[in-house]
């Protein structure tokens, strides 16, 4: 009698504790959301900045602290996914995420590679059947030079370059071509206009590679 008692007691209560565990997820999702809603939009002229310097290549840029910024552990060199050629490589995240570009505002990658025009290596680069159309234009910045390549469609198939970013700015010094692409700015559900915003900043007003 007591066995069927409890067991009743049991199927009322299962019901109403998974009611409440489904509300306690909503409600963290919700307030997660909302957080997220708010990355970019608390951004203003009194955020506080942080630099970002690395100890691997000549590369330091200044950022505001609501923008997350992960650079390539020591877990990932050797041949894991830095080596001889990729020397760097940053993610816009939370995380370091090299395989999964959506779940980011963006990316830095270093390389050593010898080029004797960069524009004519970024034409040639471009020049594919997946890619229909690209711009190249100049970009002078305070201390360096180099281009920005912005393309017009998003190609469904391309192997690496599908889905392309937004846009590309390249850099190339001492034998290392930089690599700074924006490949989701609603990442976070963020405003991408903002985020092309604060992206560009970065790259255009605190970007040093000395």
């Amino acid at each position: 009698m007591n066995k069927k008692i409890i067991f009743s007691k049991v199927s009322i209560l299962a019901p109403a504790a998974l009611t409440l565990v489904v509300l306690l997820i909503v409600a963290v999702k919700l307030q997660t959301k909302n957080h997220d809603n708010n990355y970019i939009a608390n951004h203003n002229s009194t955020t506080q900045k942080e630099l970002f310097t690395s100890d691997r290549v000549p590369l330091s840029f200044e950022f505001p602290n609501i923008i997350p910024v992960t650079a390539a552990g020591k877990e990932w060199e050797n041949g894991a996914y830095l080596d001889n050629t990729l020397v760097e490589s940053i993610d816009f995240s939370e995380n370091f995420l090299p395989n999964a570009r959506s779940d980011t505002f963006g990316y830095i990658t270093v390389k050593k590679i010898e080029i004797a025009n960069l524009h004519d290596y970024l034409e040639s680069n471009y020049t594919s059947p997946s890619i229909s159309s690209f711009h190249i234009e100049e970009v002078k910045l305070p201390y360096e030079n180099g281009y920005r390549v912005s393309f017009e469609n998003d190609p469904k198939s391309g192997g690496s370059l599908s889905p392309l970013p937004d846009y590309i700015y390249y850099f190339y010094k001492n034998s290392l071509l930089y690599q700074i692409a924006l490949t989701n700015p609603s990442y976070l559900n963020s405003d991408s206009e903002k985020i092309k915003d604060v992206f560009d900043n970065i790259i255009l007003n605190s970007l040093k590679l000395e």
